[in-house]
């Protein structure tokens, strides 16, 4: 027996646990059958040796992983090849990836995988906002979004108040935000390129905000609220800007003034429509002074302006579009006139049609202004040309 269970132990046994224990429970019990009575019938050898105690423990072979190696195949994939199959999974998906274990979370951070975003009307935390930023994106659609402000925000130390955000692109169009928090994110948005803030609520915080991101092109706020002559003379601290739209701002008579004699003459694309009453024909005058580079021009619903207005027209040699929509006091015969610019091509005159019209334009082509607006027609997953959608 003694020479059996020697033998037992140099056995590789491979079968599952409950076979191998079923093995050794019979062995042990038939060794206790064995087991003789000493003399002193007080003390009973009732154990087996020691032999038999370290049979009763088998241990299984490991099982042979699937992938070549020691390590696993995630492993095996550098920082690099991950974040390549990650540049083709939606931001949605990306958020789940996040949550899988340490080194998924640093790498889905990367700046490259979050170059664009699109959250039009999606609503979302000004800490979730805050939080989406700081992993530097560049071209931001927030078109119809709801920002909501923490009850307890004043209460608690802001989120990295200090830092600044890499943000170049940004569409607030119709967005539902507080002018003190939008004067808040505009001052962490210094490199700001394109802006377009129409149909927001504006202070005179945010128009201060918007004088520092000097790196601005193209601003839109048409339709905007809250806009006075401190805000105007602010944004015209903007030397850089290409295009502006201040469409239907309500803007009083000395903010337009000013406005027309201070606009910076990198402009070329402009739209003050909507001063109905406020604006005059010196003031275009000035305008022209001012901006004599422009190629689109839209004064639509400004129906103080004379026939004077478009001798001074004339003067603008670059103009390619030119929008008068409902500007009631300019003769129909006055529209003859702008055949004679050179690179005259579109004219916008809805609800003044002259019964002689210039052969040479396109007559009503263009019902809404498309200046410094991000979105045009049927480009939704764009922003001034830029895909934002996944």
């Amino acid at each position: 027996m003694e020479q059996s269970l020697r033998t037992s132990r140099d056995l590789v046994v491979d079968k599952s646990v409950l076979s191998a224990s079923t093995y050794i429970s019979r062995k042990v019990t038939n060794r206790c059958k064995n087991i003789k009575k000493s003399d002193n019938r007080n003390t009973l050898n009732v154990f087996p040796n020691v032999d038999d105690i370290r049979n009763i423990f088998f241990f299984r072979n490991k099982r042979i992983s699937s992938c070549v190696g020691d390590d696993d195949f995630n492993e095996k994939l550098s920082n690099e090849l991950i974040l390549l199959i990650f540049k083709w999974l939606p931001k949605k998906d990306l958020v789940q990836c996040t949550m899988v274990c340490k080194r998924w979370h640093e790498i889905t951070y990367n700046e490259i995988l979050w170059k664009n975003l699109d959250l039009y009307r999606k609503t979302l935390k000004e800490i979730t906002l805050q939080q989406i930023l700081s992993r530097g994106v560049r071209i931001l659609r927030l078109a119809q979004a709801k920002i909501i402000t923490s009850v307890i925000r004043e209460m608690n130390v802001r989120y990295d108040n200090d830092c600044t955000y890499k943000l170049q692109y940004l569409d607030l169009s119709m967005a539902m935000i507080l002018p003190d928090n939008l004067a808040s994110l505009l001052s962490k948005c210094k490199d700001l390129k394109k802006l377009s803030l129409e149909s927001c609520t504006l202070n005179a915080a945010c128009c201060k905000e918007l004088s520092y991101c000097t790196k601005l092109e193209v601003l839109n706020l048409a339709m905007c609220e809250g806009i006075d002559l401190k805000g105007i003379l602010d944004i015209l601290k903007l030397r850089s800007l290409i295009e502006l739209n201040v469409a239907w701002c309500s803007l009083d008579k000395e903010s337009v003034t000013i406005l027309c004699k201070m606009l910076p003459p990198t402009i070329t694309r402009l739209n003050i429509s909507g001063c109905r009453e406020v604006i005059i024909d010196y003031d275009i005058e000035e305008l022209i002074r001012s901006c004599p580079n422009i190629i689109e021009l839209d004064l639509s619903d400004c129906s103080v302006l004379t026939d004077k207005t478009i001798l001074n027209i004339l003067n603008l040699t670059k103009l390619e579009h030119l929008s008068l929509s409902r500007s009631y006091n300019i003769s129909t015969l006055s529209y003859l006139e702008l055949e004679r610019m050179p690179r005259m091509e579109y004219l916008d005159i809805f609800s003044l049609l002259p019964k002689s019209v210039p052969n040479k334009l396109k007559i009503n082509k263009f019902l809404f202004s498309s200046i410094a607006r991000p979105t045009i027609g049927n480009q939704s997953g764009t922003i001034w040309g830029l895909r934002v959608r996944n």
